[in-house]
């Protein structure tokens, strides 16, 4: 998939509520479709002088943004909430900034850590934004945005995560790509599940 395909895809995740044009209707109608099904949209685009796609999902969630963000806006709580994290936390927090060490561990392969620095942008009840860059740890990048939004009233959250990442080391490509199967919607799989608990 070309990376204007993904863009498209991105800017049509994150306009999904505004009224469309007639020629973009049908696109957003599908997309809503699949989205009320409970499917999770995977989609990736090659990046220049990359051997790692960029990837964007998309799904919801049956809470209120706000519900969701408790989890996806403190990297304390990673661990337990979102899948193959062993350890997750806050280095420092500073002018809006948050520094958090977050370490994954990946079948096969060695557990990889990086060290990212967060900026986040909410507007309560209408659009919650974490975009973190790396500063240091085992990759060569490691960048990514989680944005949440309510979905068709106040009790749903459409939940949209784009990243790259490229370890140091070499991940055969069958891997990366059971990766990106197998992970995102288990994601959102376990998010659903964590959240379904919390309402209990």
């Amino acid at each position: 998939m070309s990376r204007p395909v993904v863009l498209a895809a991105a800017a049509l995740a994150v306009a999904l509520l505004v009224p469309a044009s007639t020629t973009a209707k049908s696109e957003r109608d599908k997309t809503k479709s699949k989205l009320r099904r409970g499917e999770v949209i995977v989609k990736t685009s090659a990046m220049k002088g990359s051997k790692y796609p960029k990837v964007l999902a998309m799904g919801l969630i049956d809470v209120p943004p706000s519900k969701l963000w408790d989890v996806i806006g403190d990297c304390n709580k990673y661990k337990g909430n979102l899948p193959n994290i062993v350890e997750a936390k806050l280095l420092k927090r500073s002018k809006g900034k948050e520094r958090c060490k977050v370490v994954v561990s990946i079948p096969l392969l060695p557990n990889l850590t990086a060290v990212t620095d967060a900026v986040e942008t909410v507007v309560p009840d209408q659009k919650y934004v974490r975009e973190w860059k790396l500063v240091k740890g085992d990759y060569k990048a490691n960048v990514g945005k989680w944005t949440l939004m309510p979905f068709e009233g106040p009790n749903k959250t459409l939940a949209v995560y784009e990243t790259h990442v490229a370890p140091k080391m070499e991940v055969p490509p069958n891997i990366q790509r059971m990766a990106i199967r197998n992970s995102l919607p288990g994601m959102y799989k376990l998010l659903r599940r964590k959240m379904a608990e919390k309402k209990d």
